[in-house]
């Protein structure tokens, strides 16, 4: 079971409208929509009542039954940051860290929200993320977002191009982000008023703009690499994963 010095919370953000794949959050997984698998990977190894979910659907809200507290949030939010912070917000939770697991990360490891939990022990940190050794194709991968940090693991920059440059072979430096984040609440609430950055909208990635107004992320190592769902493909490599591991 988790354990901080800290209270948290785990909010849960799924949306039924996505771009690249509508319904998402209702998907089949291992016999259960996507966002059940999701919820039940969680409630596994951190309490219940620490978990909410945040949609803007009530056929979403109806999984989270008997599981977590759901909490129905503006389909017009921007990010799952915005939908986090709102339903932080409607459901008067006081937490010192508040975590964002996407509804699409149907194996996410107790290891990786111990480590999440964990780089808070670090007086100056104010959000917190995970990355994994990146490989090859991960270099040259756009949907892989790439992370360089500091010697001391905050973070310097994200991109979805090759970061670091290396002139030859693969730099032992390749870090690829994982989409999990914890924030400290007064953190989060500023967040969720800040208006979208440059760098931000040139690549798509919205911790550019807490880096360009200052803010502190720091990033915690995984030999866990993250297998989120972000597409139909994707889908179909989760379910292939799913069978293999309860077989």
């Amino acid at each position: 079971m988790l354990h901080s010095s800290f209270s948290f919370a785990v909010v849960v953000p799924a949306r039924k409208g996505s771009t690249r794949f509508p319904n998402k959050p209702l998907a089949t997984l291992g016999g259960q929509t996507l966002i059940e698998c999701v919820l039940d990977r969680l409630i596994s190894f951190c309490p219940a009542d620490c978990i909410l979910l945040a949609t803007d659907d009530e056929e979403i809200a109806a999984k989270a039954q008997g599981r977590v507290r759901a909490v129905m949030t503006d389909s017009d939010l921007p990010s799952g940051t915005d939908r986090c912070q709102a339903a932080v917000q409607i459901a008067g939770i006081h937490a010192d860290i508040v975590l964002n697991v996407q509804g699409d990360e149907p194996f996410v490891q107790e290891s990786q929200i111990q480590a999440l939990l964990d780089l808070f022990e670090h007086p100056d940190t104010q959000i917190g993320t995970l990355a994994c050794p990146g490989n090859a194709e991960d270099l040259n991968n756009p949907n892989a977002v790439k992370a360089v940090c500091r010697t001391d693991g905050f973070a310097l920059y994200f991109s979805r191009s090759p970061i670091p440059h290396v002139r030859s072979g693969l730099s032992d430096s390749c870090l690829r982000h994982l989409g999990l984040y914890a924030f400290r609440q007064g953190i989060l609430e500023e967040l969720a008023r800040l208006s979208p950055s440059p760098l931000e909208q040139s690549e798509s990635l919205e911790q550019l703009r807490w880096l360009e107004n200052g803010y502190a992320i720091r990033i915690g190592l995984s030999q866990v690499p993250g297998i989120s769902v972000d597409t139909p493909d994707d889908l179909l490599r989760a379910q292939a994963l799913w069978q293999s591991l309860n077989h």
